[in-house]
């Protein structure tokens, strides 16, 4: 069972993913589905969330911490919980694994709620285009980090611990 959400209306104020640092890479449709993996905080739900909307220009912080990210508008009354989620994105009909952070950004001075994907072997530019993200998998809580270098760091575990979910 799943759980489709509109991207809100209002435009989200972000949208780092461009032209990137990324490969090329596609991943067929239900290769990857929810399920638990490994011990921690970690959790799943019984019904896939997806979030669907157009991506918005942003800060593109993202692109300079050298994970862009292509972002999405999302209810404010969205039930989930804010953190970092396994994903899976849908563009133009092929699929792509990713991790995306719901919430507003703490240690950036982010105020607003988001959705924001970090979409792997991926490069094309994504403004404007229209984005089926599936949140797969909770890794782990948002919170706020002393720096922008402590956020690289725990970015860059993030998207370790994703890529050994992929693997099992």
């Amino acid at each position: 069972m799943e759980r489709v959400i509109e991207g809100a209306k209002r435009d989200a104020g972000a949208g780092n993913h461009g032209a990137g640092s990324h490969g090329a890479g596609k991943h067929g449709a239900g290769k990857h589905g929810a399920g638990k993996h490994g011990a921690g905080k970690r959790e799943t739900a019984s019904e896939k969330c997806v979030v669907e909307g157009p991506v918005a220009h942003g800060r593109q912080l993202g692109r300079e911490l050298g994970f862009p990210t292509a972002n999405l508008a999302v209810p404010v009354d969205l039930p989930l919980s804010d953190g970092v989620y396994r994903s899976r994105v849908g563009i133009d009909g092929c699929w792509y694994d990713g991790m995306s952070n719901l919430g507003c950004n703490p240690s950036v001075g982010g105020a607003e709620r988001r959705l924001e994907t970090h979409i792997f072997d991926f490069s094309e530019e994504l403004y404007g285009r229209f984005l089926r993200v599936e949140l797969l998998e909770k890794i782990r809580d948002e919170r706020r980090f002393a720096t922008v270098e402590e956020l690289q760091a725990q970015i860059a575990e993030d998207k370790g611990v994703v890529t050994a979910l992929l693997k099992k």
